[in-house]
């Protein structure tokens, strides 16, 4: 009890101290994490909504799109599904929206025999769309 006396405004400063490197250390970072990647997300979603509208000009039949900002790749991908306007071929992208690249592809033409290799194709694909989008 007489340390406590004794030490009462040294404590108080430790306690302090301790509570800035905590604010200034952790706290912080974190904050200006959380606030970069919501920044990214905002800006993949601006650039997904852009891709999104200018395929919607292209002569095709869009069967479905998405985009995601993957935080671990820290890229923006876009997800496209379509069809050609005479229903030849269907065709399934995934893009990475910071550099334009084709990350992932394969086109099956309608109503035609699926080879092995497209078959693999087919499934690399299912296993990158669920890797880069539901996760």
């Amino acid at each position: 009890m007489n340390f406590l006396k004794q030490n009462w405004f040294k404590l108080g400063m430790i306690f302090i101290g301790l509570c800035l490197s905590y604010y200034f250390v952790i706290l912080v970072p974190q904050k200006e994490e959380t606030d970069r990647i919501a920044l990214k997300e905002k800006d993949c979603t601006r650039a997904g909504i852009e891709r999104a509208e200018r395929d919607a000009k292209n002569d095709w039949i869009i069967i479905g799109n998405r985009y995601k900002y993957n935080e671990e790749l820290d890229s923006c991908f876009y997800l496209i599904e379509y069809t050609t306007i005479h229903g030849v071929s269907s065709n399934h992208e995934i893009v990475d929206l910071n550099t334009n690249g084709v990350v992932y592809s394969y086109y099956t033409v309608i109503g035609g025999d699926v080879d092995e290799f497209m078959g693999q194709r087919m499934v690399e694909f299912s296993k990158a769309t669920a890797e880069l989008f539901y996760k």
